[in-house]
């Protein structure tokens, strides 16, 4: 982990689209923001939503309001890219979560942040962990766990966070799926 802190980036434009307030942010500028999100040691998440995502919030009103608290909201579909055109409010740049990842990778292998894995299975965790430590042998993964498959109220939340703050990791990956994964953030 690097000694210097990130200076205070400035609150990014937001679009709103179909209800949803979308970050104007670029790759490049998200992992800033997850460095200085990382350095303020406050909790903080973000989400990754396309257009399915907007049209599940637009019926869900909890889910519409962890997405206007999140602290950033990322753009993962070409057609809200057009949508900001056509609103005269452009969206620099598509940042999808799967493009994030490998990113995020790299990044936190190189500044020496500690990642956790949550969700999915036991095989797709192991299989996660293999490829992105070949990828990069530098990355931290300070522990992974897919909890039981359960409905949302079913969790056994105390276990998930022992797990999770027992390896005080720096950037926790939630893969429960939408809007499972952010109702559960």
């Amino acid at each position: 982990m690097t000694d210097s802190a990130p200076a205070t980036l400035p609150i990014p434009k937001t679009v709103v689209i179909l209800g949803v307030p979308f970050h104007d942010v670029t790759m490049a500028e998200t992992l800033a923001h997850i460095d200085q999100m990382i350095a303020e040691r406050k909790t903080r998440y973000l989400a990754t939503a396309n257009l399915d995502f907007a049209a599940q919030a637009s019926v869900d009103v909890e889910l519409q309001r962890i997405l206007l608290e999140a602290h950033l909201v990322l753009c993962d579909g070409t057609p809200l890219i057009w949508a900001s055109r056509w609103m005269n409010a452009p969206i620099r740049e598509r940042v999808a979560g799967s493009d994030l990842m490998p990113e995020l990778t790299a990044h936190c292998a190189a500044q020496g942040h500690r990642m956790y894995l949550l969700g999915a299975t036991d095989e797709t965790l192991a299989m996660a962990s293999e490829r992105m430590l070949a990828d990069h042998p530098d990355l931290i993964i300070a522990g992974s766990y897919a909890p039981p498959i359960a409905k949302l109220l079913d969790f056994d939340n105390e276990e998930i966070l022992r797990r999770v703050h027992a390896a005080k990791p720096d950037v926790l990956i939630v893969c429960f799926g939408c809007p499972k994964q952010e109702k559960w953030i």
